[in-house]
């Protein structure tokens, strides 16, 4: 496992209190009580007077993606729509939180589980409220959101409905995938090569890195990773070259469109 993860129990007053496996907060108060939630964004929640992230889910944003500014006083839609399927989660109670860590502002990052037994992360995304940003350790967690994803977006569910949040052909789209800098974004196509850096491993999807996308991975991330996790869990890795993959991440200017790879299951071998 990369990072331990607890369970907690959402103590009145923001308070976490450690358990040794889900705890419903339900059962814990007679059976009587389920906390309620306020969505603050697509993918965080005031519960009981504590911000609560979701973890390995993100919502896209539509404003400034191909140099679209936000219109004065409108609601991002995509934002909206995930903030309206988020409430309308947290309507039904929460019962139970799965703590993974704290980001760098106190917020508290997990799994949020519903009076009803419904995983919020997996409903969203289900509905094509969210797109999957895998951070947690929890691999199989992640896969089982990867496939619900795969099935919402050939559905054309939710934001899978708007071209913005197509999957961009990473061959052929370097025009729009440059002007959709810091956008969580999908892209895939045929690795051209792989090549190793004194400090990062580049996979390029065309001959020329000065224009054409690549998706980079720091020695240290490589490094923690064969550490941390099965060797076996990575052999496609090193077969990659002239293979058909999709990589997800933040596009970032660096020469032509980047992502940069911090969690193994950023990249699907096709």
């Amino acid at each position: 496992m990369m990072v331990s993860r607890r369970s907690v129990l959402w103590g009145l007053g923001g308070g976490l209190v450690g358990a040794n496996s889900l705890v419903s907060v339900a059962a814990q108060q007679g059976g009587q009580i389920r906390l309620s939630g306020e969505a603050l964004s697509g993918t965080s929640a005031r519960i009981d007077g504590g911000e609560f992230v979701l973890a390995d889910i993100v919502s896209p944003r539509r404003w400034r993606a191909y140099g679209r500014e936000a219109p004065p006083n409108k609601v991002d839609p995509f934002t909206a729509h995930a903030m309206g399927e988020l409430q309308e989660l947290l309507d039904l109670g929460v019962s139970n939180l799965d703590f993974w860590k704290r980001d760098r502002w106190g917020r508290t990052i997990g799994r949020i589980r519903t009076g009803e037994g419904i995983d919020v992360q997996s409903r969203l995304v289900a509905r094509g409220a969210v797109i999957v940003r895998p951070r947690s350790d929890d691999w199989s967690y992640i896969r089982g959101l990867l496939s619900l994803e795969a099935e919402a977006r050939d559905a054309g569910l939710g934001i899978w409905a708007w071209r913005d949040n197509r999957v961009h052909n990473a061959n052929t789209d370097t025009g729009p995938l440059l002007a959709r800098n810091g956008h969580y974004t999908l892209v895939q196509g045929r690795l051209a090569n792989q090549y190793d850096g004194s400090a990062r491993r580049y996979l390029n999807f065309g001959e020329d890195y000065k224009t054409d996308v690549t998706a980079t991975i720091e020695k240290k991330v490589l490094r923690r990773w064969h550490r941390e996790c099965e060797v076996e869990a990575f052999e496609w890795l090193e077969t990659l070259k002239s293979r058909t993959i999709r990589v997800r991440g933040h596009v970032s200017r660096i020469n032509g469109p980047s992502i940069a790879v911090t969690h193994p299951c950023q990249i699907e071998p096709l």
